[in-house]
């Protein structure tokens, strides 16, 4: 691969696509802008590049040039100087009568910048299902904020809401129990205060669509799902989807009842997502939703209103009691936040500060 660009030396890189060379080519670029090489790695699907590994005209290379305005491209320049924070893909409902999983609510970061994409995950445990509580028709959820590098066997939870509903006339109403307040700066640069209700989380605020907001939605919907996540680059080449825990929920090859279904915080590939999100980069068409999730054929139920039996699909039982929090529980990340920088400038400090980066 030949590296070229305006202001730098053309640079020849020899390298692999093997999971297992020596030379994988992100180890001989680097992931991040510190490499000493003229480019580095800003996405590497190195995942599915070992799956591919044997299967004949599977993968292909092009030859010829490729620009930071043709595919492939990080096109930051939709954000360039833009501060934003984190966010969640919109949580949704489950799958009612073959329609589309309605939206709820999504999550953001109270601050902003790229550190915010994995300083946090967000976990959604179903606690009451809608219709199983005779003073509402709703359902009530919890919404734990957990920090981004435990795990579900040791998890590090920084807060918890329980009891939440999607009830506006409730006090247990997601946006009044976590807060929703955010502030905007207009054209002549005022401060705008937007929201209803006062911030109580110190790490996140809620967004709840409209039509929950205004009791356009039924009762009967529960937070069940998200939707795709913005891809890493914009391309006119479709990149590997984010992977999610559909499956049967295990811990070093067991079955657990802490483990959660949803995004895959151990799939490498998945944590590209969580680069700046580029400009005009579009949606993945891969949801998640715990409708479409399996339960472990080793689990049991613990209330005898339940109907499944392990391997089922979760669409097709019912859940009653405890039942309910051990099983429909989810866990989603967050992306998009993003400080402003060009993440292709390297911020020189100390000996290393040139006369054309004196302050990075």
């Amino acid at each position: 691969i030949t590296i070229s660009g305006s202001g730098v030396s053309a640079e020849i890189v020899s390298g692999s696509t093997l999971s297992t060379s020596g030379i994988r080519l992100d180890k001989v670029l680097g992931t991040n802008v510190k490499t000493s090489k003229v480019g580095y790695m800003y996405t590497y699907f190195n995942d599915y590049l070992a799956s591919q590994t044997g299967l004949s005209g599977s993968l292909s290379f092009e030859s010829g040039s490729t620009s930071g305005t043709s595919k492939g491209r990080i096109n930051l320049s939709g954000s360039a100087g833009v501060y934003s924070a984190a966010e969640t893909p919109w949580i949704t409902s489950q799958t009612i009568s073959g329609q589309d999983p309605k939206r709820l609510f999504k999550v953001h970061t109270l601050s902003d910048g790229i550190d915010t994409n994995t300083a946090y995950k967000i976990s959604v445990i179903n606690t009451v299902l809608p219709g199983d509580d005779p003073a509402s028709e709703y359902g009530t959820f919890t919404l734990v904020v957990r920090d981004f590098v435990d795990t579900d066997q040791r998890p590090v939870v920084l807060e918890s809401y329980n009891n939440l509903t999607l009830d506006p006339d409730s006090a247990n109403y997601i946006s009044r129990r976590v807060g929703d307040k955010y502030y905007t700066v207009n054209s002549d640069n005022s401060v705008v205060l937007n929201g209803n209700y006062d911030n109580v989380s110190k790490y996140i605020r809620v967004e709840v669509d409209s039509d929950v907001a205004n009791k356009g939605t039924s009762p009967t919907l529960k937070p069940f799902g998200a939707q795709g996540y913005i891809n890493p680059v914009s391309s006119s080449f479709v990149a590997p989807s984010v992977s999610f825990i559909s499956g049967s929920p295990e811990i070093n090859g067991s079955y657990s009842k802490k483990v959660y279904y949803g995004f895959n915080f151990d799939s490498a590939d998945s944590l590209n997502y969580l680069n700046p999100t580029p400009a005009g980069a579009a949606t993945d068409a891969v949801t998640f939703n715990l409708d479409s999730c399996t339960i472990h054929p080793s689990a049991s139920k613990v209330d005898s209103r339940s109907t499944f039996v392990g391997g089922s699909t979760i669409s097709n039982v019912t859940f009653k009691g405890l039942d309910v929090s051990n099983n429909l529980k989810f866990t989603v990340s967050l992306q998009g936040g993003f400080d402003g920088a060009d993440p292709a400038v390297q911020k020189k400090t100390g000996a290393n500060i040139v006369g054309s980066n004196l302050f990075g």
